[in-house]
């Protein structure tokens, strides 16, 4: 049986390996398989919980962690209150206006922010992925790349156009902190860091169905081996390893905390 946070439970008839893959809610306690020849199951004399109608302990300045298909985009939709933004939106408008040709004073005159660099110098690391026609899931690599090498020139080029435009009566969701530097800076501005887990034999599963293929190259870039870094100075945490039901139900009850967590290494 794997190593669970202490508040997870299981019932006696579950071991909860590969072949279960239990969909398990923190707050109900509940363990329910998803194999046909096993019968659904509770833990005994625990409390079901019941979800208020309207979450009142979300932060409203929320800053989401999480490795590749730990759902954190999943979990933006959910919070409906909140303004999603991500960092690598706008790498991604860098790498579509670049693929147009834009050179000289037009590359100054429609992205300001990039004014101090010289297009040929991005162009240089583009080269490589010159023939892909649009920005898409299989681009990923390429926009690790991008972002990483611009940080080489200016290191906070993708957080300043979103964290010096905050509004104060705004509440806002970063889907895309993969840093140490970003989170230092997002906690400066007061969003609440808050990790999204799951298994790693569901995240490649979302993976592979949402890009129809993952390179081992993508999932061990180093912006992906930081996030490792950061879940464990989360202040609050968030298990998606079953349905959207259940993760609206972990939002729903959500609690802040600082210090570090004792159960992040069980994802």
């Amino acid at each position: 049986m794997n190593n669970l946070p202490p508040q997870y439970s299981f019932c006696s008839t579950c071991t909860f390996d590969e072949r279960c893959r239990s969909s398990i809610s923190v707050r109900r306690r509940v363990c329910i398989p998803k194999r046909k020849s096993a019968p659904s199951h509770y833990v005994e004399d625990l409390e079901l919980y019941k979800p208020k109608e309207h979450a009142t302990l979300l932060p409203e300045r929320i800053l989401l962690i999480g490795e590749m298909g730990a759902g954190k985009d999943t979990v933006a939709e959910l919070l409906k209150d909140h303004q999603r933004e991500a960092f690598g939106d706008l790498i991604k408008d860098l790498v579509k206006w670049i693929r147009k040709g834009y050179i000289g004073m037009a590359y100054y005159a429609l992205k300001p922010l990039f004014k101090d660099k010289k297009p040929e110098d991005l162009m240089r690391r583009l080269k490589e992925f010159k023939d892909l026609p649009k920005v898409g899931p299989k681009d990923r690599l390429l926009l690790q790349e991008l972002g990483t090498y611009c940080r080489l020139h200016k290191n906070d080029i993708w957080m300043r156009p979103i964290l010096d435009n905050l509004k104060e009566d705004q509440k806002y969701v970063i889907t895309d902190c993969r840093r140490q530097d970003e989170f230092d800076a997002c906690l400066r501005r007061g969003f609440i860091p808050v990790a999204v887990c799951a298994f790693e034999s569901i995240r490649k599963d979302r993976l592979i169905e949402r890009d129809k293929k993952i390179s081992i190259e993508e999932m061990s870039h180093t912006a992906e081996r930081e996030i490792q870094a950061l879940i464990p100075q989360c202040h609050a945490f968030v298990y998606n390893n079953g349905s959207k039901e259940d993760l609206q139900l972990e939002l729903n009850t959500l609690k802040v905390r600082k210090g570090e967590s004792t159960n992040e290494n069980d994802f």
